[in-house]
């Protein structure tokens, strides 16, 4: 079925923010995550991909729209070689959204001249009950120069 363009406004959303962030070569920036209505949900994992000679990710943090246990917190793994970030859960469980908010936050570093995407891909969000809830995931540009 096709999902109406007013179901999608009232959906759970995530994307970076701001959507495009400019960057000097050799510049460090922090690039937030965002989440909105987001709460009881849950993901496998987060993933997404960068062109890393453009824009290095040097670290994430997370922020308060993803539960977190102190004991088992959530583990992401930045592959430059590949251009992926992944944000999975320590304990084989999936990742658990507390709300709206901050969900990441990348800390990156401006590389060679020119663009590149961040681009999350779909989440697969599922409800308490598991099952899947359809959101909108938008990813973000970065313009080195």
């Amino acid at each position: 079925a096709a999902t109406t363009m007013a179901a999608m406004r009232l959906a759970p959303r995530i994307a970076p923010q701001p959507s495009a962030l400019d960057l000097a070569p050799g510049e460090t920036k922090m690039w937030t995550i965002v989440g909105m209505d987001l709460a009881g949900l849950t993901a496998d994992e987060l993933l997404l991909h960068y062109d890393s000679k453009a824009m290095d990710v040097m670290d994430i943090s997370f922020g308060a729209a993803l539960s977190i246990d102190l004991m088992k917190p959530p583990v992401a793994t930045i592959s430059a070689a590949t251009g992926t970030i992944r944000v999975k859960s320590s304990d084989g469980k999936p990742l658990v959204f507390a709300g709206g908010g901050e969900v990441l936050a990348l800390r990156v570093h401006g590389g060679v001249t020119g663009e590149t995407f961040l681009v999350m891909e779909n989440p697969n969000f599922r409800d308490a009950r598991g099952k899947a809830v359809v959101a909108a995931v938008a990813g973000g540009k970065a313009l080195v120069n």
